[in-house]
């Protein structure tokens, strides 16, 4: 069980919602985050609002799948409308990495602080990896386009 909450516990305070286009958005009651894969080992997140340990876990968990299933990933985050990430995630996550660093061949991120910047790049350290972060949605789509050459646009999280 993701978070230590029972898997009832985090059905009731977590959405995973199948988009039409194939993308899943898993909500909560502060966060949202869209999971997309434009092409196969191509993994695109966007995320938006406060950080929730469930919402963070359930994605984690729904990510390590599609890693699994592929074999080894390029991961696009765009946590531009992030407000922050929980403790317990922060927790989690460090040995999530560990476990998938291996399997990511690069993560490419965009911030909208600073703070989160430094976080994530702390995290590299110490679980290692591929790190590059981008300083704007121009560089971020740039190398998304060079993974996955059908994307137009960053996708983001629908309102």
């Amino acid at each position: 069980m993701a978070g230590g909450s029972s898997f009832r516990e985090r059905m009731s305070l977590v959405n995973e919602e199948k988009l039409a286009d194939g993308s899943v958005l898993v909500s909560g009651r502060r966060a949202r985050v869209l999971v997309t894969a434009p092409r196969a080992g191509v993994i695109f997140l966007a995320s938006s609002g406060g950080g929730e340990t469930l919402v963070d876990s359930a994605v984690m968990d729904a990510l390590g799948a599609e890693i699994d299933k592929a074999g080894r990933v390029e991961l696009f985050v765009d946590m531009r409308d992030a407000k922050g990430m929980a403790f317990e995630t922060r927790k989690k996550a460090m040995p999530w990495a560990k476990q998938y660093k291996s399997k990511i061949e690069c993560a490419h991120i965009l911030t909208g602080s600073k703070l989160a910047e430094l976080a994530l790049r702390v995290v590299a350290v110490f679980a290692g990896g591929r790190l590059e972060i981008h300083g704007s949605a121009a560089a971020l789509l740039a190398e998304l386009r060079r993974a996955a050459p059908s994307v137009d646009t960053l996708p983001s999280v629908p309102r």
